[in-house]
């Protein structure tokens, strides 16, 4: 069972491990209780903004602005072959918002939204790199979860330094590809508000080159996306969970704790809203067929 922090007390013999996307907290109590954990790859980068109507324009073409005609989104990828690195859109958010999301008072994290009309004249879309695991982190076991941490302290440490208070860290595309300084006249979607600051500067040089090698690799799938009126915010870092909790392939029950299920995007087993409640119900349908047995 398990034991809230008033000390209540609910006994079961199955207990649906389901934290959610952010909880962090959770992996440092299940190692003290020596619950079977692995590392895993996932993915970090920026979000960018582009105006609603090029992106009509570009995949409407002519019938752009016909009434029946919603807001268009798109779905970019490019795999560098050589190093065998993924960088793709993710959470495109067509007639949307910038959020700030983050977690933590010294953190931040760019997140994106649209309502249920999608009638804001911006959209934006993460464009995010593949980190793998293996490679970067090795045996530690929550290397990635102090890599994307460091770099939402960061990005937050940035807005401080130029007094930005709660504003979103921003760079125009062009300056972001040209190592350049922003004007401080940045407008966007993000109702936070943009501060210019050197998202350039921010990545690890690999992380930088991907995301500018993708950029002109989208710019030529689709014309106009570096343009002087895009802009890039920092940092999406929460597109997956870079731990996972160990499960049985078929129980889906932990592997080290008897009873235990992890379950979704907080334990590694999905990677946004739709397959986090898929993943639900999976686990779920395991616990029916496992009391139906007995």
């Amino acid at each position: 069972g398990l034991q809230t922090d008033k000390g209540e007390k609910f006994y079961s013999p199955f207990v649906i491990l389901a934290t959610g996307h952010s909880a962090e907290d959770i992996f440092y109590k299940l190692q003290e209780h020596d619950v079977e954990m692995e590392g895993k790859s996932f993915a970090i980068g920026l979000r960018v903004e582009h105006p609603q109507n090029w992106v009509n324009r570009t995949q409407y073409r002519e019938f752009s602005d016909h009434p029946e005609l919603g807001a268009a989104n798109y779905k970019l990828t490019y795999h560098n072959k050589r190093e065998n690195i993924g960088v793709y859109s993710f959470c495109m958010c067509p007639g949307g918002y910038v959020l700030s999301s983050g977690t933590e008072k010294d953190g931040i994290v760019s997140n994106g939204m649209s309502n249920f009309n999608r009638n804001s004249p911006y959209a934006n879309a993460a464009i995010v790199v593949s980190i793998d695991h293996e490679k970067h982190f090795k045996d530690d076991l929550f290397g990635g979860l102090k890599f994307r941490r460091d770099l939402e302290k960061k990005s937050f440490q940035e807005v401080q330094n130029r007094e930005g208070g709660h504003k979103m860290p921003a760079q125009n595309m062009i300056d972001f590809l040209t190592n350049r300084t922003s004007s401080k006249d940045l407008k966007g979607s993000s109702p936070s508000g943009l501060q210019a600051i050197r998202l350039d500067q921010l990545f690890p040089d690999n992380i930088y080159l991907h995301l500018v090698e993708a950029f002109e690799r989208f710019q030529k799938k689709m014309k106009g996306f570096i343009d002087s009126q895009a802009n890039l915010y920092g940092v999406e870092t929460r597109t997956s969970c870079p731990v996972r909790i160990c499960r049985d392939q078929e129980s889906l029950e932990s592997t080290s704790h008897q009873g235990l299920y992890p379950c979704g995007e907080g334990a590694g087993f999905a990677g946004g809203i739709t397959s986090a409640a898929c993943d639900g119900v999976r686990v779920a349908d395991s616990i029916a067929a496992s009391l139906s047995s007995t």
